[in-house]
């Protein structure tokens, strides 16, 4: 069964498992980058304070609205999170070049490099790129179909209601939630852009289930991404949107959308301890 499932799908699919050190200076217009890193580190007082007092004012003022300890260790671990992935791209950290776009979206004044952040439960990601960018990571959790009904398109909602198990519906819930939401990041509307005027279409197999199979039954690691052909039926603009999932991180899902090839992307597990 097990040959059967690898030659069928493993040469269709490319897994990444090398662990390679890599330049990451944003050297081309279609580089991208996504930092993750679990907050669990910050729970470590002496740690979270020494972090704390070497954020901006304006994010400390921030932190300091948040009314639960685990908001303000998010809210402190994305901006730690987006410090480190500006140093690795060259770029200096200035929250006063930090612009609010017209729909909230944050950006770098006369930078030609675009970020994101997004967080959920014990992890944040950020992106960055010389494209146009939106990520999104969610707690895969029991799904609401009333929601997928409601705000999903039809054809999204159908394909998740199909599936004959709960997990199943689960995992496919999330992933079309992540990639809807890494997208209106990436157009700048955010939900102003309503998640049913558009349309996510993935490929015939559910890959993130295909993967789990195929590693378990040989005994690999899971890929770090997961290169499913996806594609978008919108008619917001005229740009091209490129997607990509990534899969390292166990319980959740992850994407990013730009508005260029992102064939380059690459993933980075960042430990807040020891940055």
């Amino acid at each position: 069964m097990s040959g059967i499932i690898k030659k069928k799908y493993c040469s269709r699919f490319v897994f990444l498992t090398s662990k390679r050190k890599t330049d990451t200076h944003l050297n081309s217009v279609t580089q991208t980058y996504l930092y993750a890193a679990s907050v669990l580190p910050l729970e470590d007082e002496s740690l979270y304070r020494l972090a704390y007092d070497n954020a901006s004012s304006d994010r400390r003022q921030k932190i300091d609205g948040f009314r639960f300890a685990k908001d303000r260790r998010l809210s402190l671990g994305a901006d730690m999170l987006l410090q480190y992935a500006l140093r690795e791209a060259n770029t200096e950290y200035d929250p006063a070049r930090i612009k609010i776009g017209a729909y909230g979206k944050p950006s770098l004044e006369d930078m030609p490099l675009h970020f994101n952040i997004s967080h959920a439960e014990d992890y944040v990601i950020c992106a960055i790129s010389a494209c146009e960018i939106g990520c999104d990571i969610e707690k895969i959790r029991s799904a609401d179909l009333r929601i997928a009904e409601r705000f999903f398109c039809p054809e999204e909602y159908s394909h998740i209601a199909s599936q004959t198990s709960a997990a199943d519906r689960d995992l496919l819930f999330y992933r079309y939630w992540t990639l809807k939401e890494s997208f209106i990041k990436a157009t700048g509307m955010g939900l102003n852009l309503p998640f049913n005027e558009f349309c996510i279409e993935l490929g015939e197999e559910s890959l993130a289930e295909i993967c789990a199979e195929i590693h378990a039954m040989l005994g690999e690691e899971s890929p770090d991404k997961l290169n499913e052909d996806i594609h978008i039926r919108q008619s917001f603009d005229q740009r091209k949107y490129s997607f990509t999932e990534f899969s390292s991180i166990s319980g959740y899902c992850c994407a990013v959308c730009t508005t260029g090839d992102q064939q380059n992307a690459e993933l980075k597990m960042i430990d807040l301890s020891k940055m």
